[in-house]
């Protein structure tokens, strides 16, 4: 009796401890082989878990790199080097020093935020920096008017989420000649039972 149970102690040990567990060898006594058969099945589940933890963080993995991809643009940190160039042919020095302060800001966001989620605050954050970043890259007007409710800024939301609109508005919302000008409103709801995040991104653009 003594025996098996050590070499299951044994056993238990090595999976606490993450190492690769076997299957318990055969035993005569009809007492314990229904145990040993469960910590076999149990085993064996364990092993299959750890695999597909491993399959589900390569994919997830896989689509932070995606991820990453679209919003590593070239042409956005191309136009940002021209930008650059031409604000130095002028002498702009301070205003370089701006939107240099502020592309790092956004590299900081997309790259090295490894969560899907951010709060309200944080991603606001992130809107008014992109924004900056166009408005000094492309020396046009962007008049953005935020209406963020107190009580949704530290909840929480996908990241980029609101980002992403405001960024469609700058790529094809503006009119030559006209001011962009982009409402972001992010309020509370209630069904009654549970709280919403409301969010509208509007802009003066023709629309499609």
């Amino acid at each position: 009796l003594l025996a098996p149970l050590k070499m299951m102690e044994d056993k238990i040990e090595s999976v606490r401890y993450g190492k690769e567990v076997a299957g318990l060898d055969d035993v005569q006594a009809k007492e314990t082989a229904e145990v040993f058969m469960e910590f076999d099945r149990l085993v064996e589940e364990i092993n299959k878990l750890k695999i597909e933890a491993y399959e589900e963080k390569l994919s997830m993995e896989k689509y932070r790199l995606q991820y990453l991809m679209l919003q590593l643009k070239p042409h956005f940190y191309l136009n940002f080097l021209k930008a650059v160039y031409a604000l130095s042919a002028g002498g702009k020095y301070k205003e370089i020093q701006e939107m240099t302060r502020a592309m790092s800001e956004h590299f900081r966001y997309i790259v090295y935020n490894d969560s899907s989620i951010v709060s309200v605050r944080g991603e606001i954050m992130h809107v008014k920096n992109y924004v900056k970043i166009q408005q000094m890259g492309h020396m046009f007007d962007i008049d953005v008017n935020y209406k963020i409710a107190e009580s949704v800024l530290d909840m929480t939301i996908p990241t980029l989420s609101v980002q992403t609109f405001v960024e469609n508005s700058i790529k094809y919302a503006r009119m030559e000649g006209n001011i962009l000008k982009i409402d972001i409103r992010i309020n509370m709801m209630s069904d009654g039972e549970k709280d919403y995040i409301d969010i509208m991104v509007a802009d003066n653009g023709v629309g499609y």
